[in-house]
């Protein structure tokens, strides 16, 4: 058997194939988002789906090096 053809598969594309076949560009119209917003939504989501730790992380890290980072809204410091 021969594979002549490979498809690599990121995880952003596949977030956003699912993100499309939702389709949440028209959920969020329909909910009043503005048309400018709404890939910024997409961004974010499809971030934290590919990396739910990010953020908490990066603000770890700051404070481990010395850096002032503002928290999120809602962390408590746990």
């Amino acid at each position: 058997m021969r594979n002549t053809f490979t498809i690599i598969l990121s995880p952003e594309y596949l977030c956003h194939s699912v993100w499309k076949e939702l389709q949440m560009r028209e959920f969020l119209k329909e909910q009043g988002v503005s048309a400018k917003v709404t890939p910024v939504l997409a961004a974010l989501v499809i971030g934290r789906l590919i990396d739910p730790g990010s953020e908490r992380y990066n603000c770890f890290e700051g404070q481990a090096n010395g850096m002032r980072l503002k928290p999120w809204p809602g962390w408590s410091g746990h």
